[in-house]
């Protein structure tokens, strides 16, 4: 569905041109130039937020101020590699109503309303959203530390998302598949061989799955911990790994 203008909200252009109109030695800069916008995460979600001043003219001491952010990476058409563009100029907009050098009813922009409607036209359907979380959980649950790291090994090897979240429905699928073969094809431990996943003790499953691991995805746990001596053996390597889990797990 297109974007229609809603007259009551007036476009950044518009707004530049009043504040131009009314004050023609002003200028719009960020209001700290030595950190024009910055990285934020609020919980698993991240926005580039940008800070502008609408200077009336070179010695104005109460700029207007206006803040505006973009959720990264962007979601739509008019966002999506253009993150920061937009933050910068949402927050321009803003900046002139906060200097008060231009008529509007709203302080949202058309461009903030275009963006923000635009997200909603594509947010994923039900399906999809159930779909992302149960593999969420499914992760969270079921998982021990030593498949967790075999998982995300995995997902790096066939360049999917690492969030279920920004999967589609057939990478999700794709990452349930193999889920189930991690469970079916789980090694068992020599002391406990006819047990099933959720029997074995802590030691025994992140035992199994150590020694289940691939070399490059034991090399990639090893090597995110500080812990990967290339000179090593095979053995010894996955014996540290075996001995970093457990005290995780004992910390946690």
């Amino acid at each position: 569905m297109p974007f229609e203008l809603d007259p009551s909200y007036k476009d950044v252009p518009a707004r530049i041109a009043d504040f131009k109109a009314k004050h023609p030695d002003g200028s719009l800069q960020p209001y700290d130039p030595a950190r024009p916008f910055e990285i934020v995460t609020v919980g698993d979600r991240t926005f580039i937020a940008y800070t502008a001043a609408a200077y009336r003219s070179p010695e104005d001491p109460r700029p207007g101020i206006g803040v505006a952010w973009e959720p990264w990476p962007g979601r739509t058409p008019y966002t999506k590699d253009s993150e920061l563009q937009n933050a910068e100029t949402s927050a321009w907009g803003r900046a002139i109503v906060a200097a008060l050098a231009s008529e509007s009813k709203t302080i949202a922009s058309a461009e903030d309303v275009r963006n923000r409607q635009a997200e909603r036209e594509v947010l994923p359907p039900d399906e999809l959203v159930e779909a992302r979380q149960a593999l969420a959980k499914r992760v969270r649950d079921e998982l021990s530390i030593a498949q967790d790291e075999e998982f995300k090994a995995w997902l790096a090897s066939e360049g999917l998302p690492k969030r279920s979240r920004d999967m589609t429905l057939e990478q999700v699928d794709a990452c349930q598949a193999w889920l189930d073969g991690l469970f079916k094809t789980d090694a068992r431990p020599a002391s406990n061989p006819g047990a099933s996943l959720h029997e074995l003790t802590d030691d025994e499953r992140e035992m199994a799955l150590v020694g289940a691991m691939k070399p490059a995805a034991l090399k990639d746990a090893l090597r995110q911990r500080g812990l990967l001596d290339e000179d090593e053996s095979d053995k010894v390597q996955r014996n540290r790994l075996l001995m970093a889990l457990r005290s995780e797990r004992a910390s946690a």
